[in-house]
């Protein structure tokens, strides 16, 4: 299925209570918000442009994130989209172009939101922390492995020059002449988001904080970690996602971790691998967005295997200015 991916997903917060609107230029800018006795009860009239590097965008999805209210923006970028005043939140999007995500408005009853969408190429860094490779094998072997990542390495662990050459046996890694737990790196990029559907749904969950904990116990049970993995992976990233009431999240395994986050080319090839990557984003009211639970197949751990884990903050939420 064709996915489509939401690229800026940044939360400008606005104090819609004291009449504050914050503006955001590489974003979106919010113009106006008025009261208009033309605009039937319960519905919000939101209008204005898309731009890129100040032209207009043709041709542009402009839609509530259940996909029910939609229009397209003309020849010059501009549209029109009447929403119900209970929606919190629209976006915008394009092949090919950042795509935009305006959360947590209030869109009141009669009102016309004049909103322009800036779909501008520059894109925020986002972290990739801590992936960490474990590699197993009954038999002794040396492998050696390349990490080709999408974007800037920042540090490694041993480090690492054009490529990791280890030797793996049942005791774990060793990297000249020293063992090691895991092979660690750590890096920066622009292209690391959120993977939505057109529709504006997520292949993921929105979890309560009271429940991250057995939640990431599920899903990296379904996703064939073992117990020391785990472990490493929930001591290091529940912490984070439980300092605020509601987490976003979304898994990206093996092939889309190839595609989206760094390729990896081992010599010899494992047997069996698993590489997994975890989006997620805090949230302190829960987010208006449809999402569809993920369900994995775990996999074969016999022979030489590799399992590799990280994960990125995605920054969607700022406080109220």
């Amino acid at each position: 299925m064709k996915k489509a991916l939401l690229g800026i997903l940044v939360i400008c917060g606005i104090n819609t209570l004291a009449g504050e609107k914050f503006v955001d230029p590489t974003k979106y800018t919010i113009l106006g918000d008025s009261l208009e006795s033309g605009v039937p009860v319960g519905f919000c009239l939101v209008k204005g442009h898309a731009f890129k590097n100040n032209i207009g965008v043709p041709n542009g999805k402009v839609a509530t994130l259940n996909g029910k209210y939609s229009t397209m923006t003309d020849s010059l970028g501009e549209y029109k989209l009447l929403i119900p005043s209970t929606d919190t939140s629209i976006f915008f999007f394009k092949k090919q172009y950042n795509e935009v995500v305006v959360w947590n408005y209030n869109f009141r009853s009669q009102h016309v939101v004049t909103l322009n969408f800036n779909t501008n190429d520059e894109m925020p860094m986002t972290i990739s922390f801590k992936p960490v490779i474990y590699l197993y094998s009954e038999d002794e072997l040396t492998t050696s492995l390349q990490l080709d990542y999408h974007g800037d390495l920042t540090f490694t662990y041993p480090e690492l020059d054009s490529q990791w050459d280890v030797t793996v046996n049942k005791n774990g890694i060793i990297h000249e002449g020293k063992p090691y737990p895991y092979l660690f790196w750590e890096g920066e990029s622009k292209n690391i988001n959120f993977d939505f559907e057109e529709d504006g749904s997520l292949n993921g969950s929105v979890v309560e904080k009271n429940n991250v904990e057995s939640f990431l116990e599920l899903k990296l049970e379904e996703l064939g970690l073992n117990q020391i993995e785990k472990a490493d992976f929930i001591t290091f990233w529940a912490p984070k996602m439980v300092t605020s009431n509601f987490v976003m999240v979304q898994f990206i395994i093996d092939e889309d971790y190839e595609t989206q986050i760094a390729e990896l080319t081992i010599d010899p090839i494992p047997d069996n691998s698993r590489r997994v990557y975890m989006y997620y984003s805090n949230f302190d009211v829960k987010p208006d967005v449809l999402t569809h639970p993920q369900k994995f197949q775990s996999f074969n751990r016999e022979g030489f295997t590799l399992l590799e884990w990280g994960g990125s903050v995605i920054d969607l939420e700022k406080e109220d200015i």
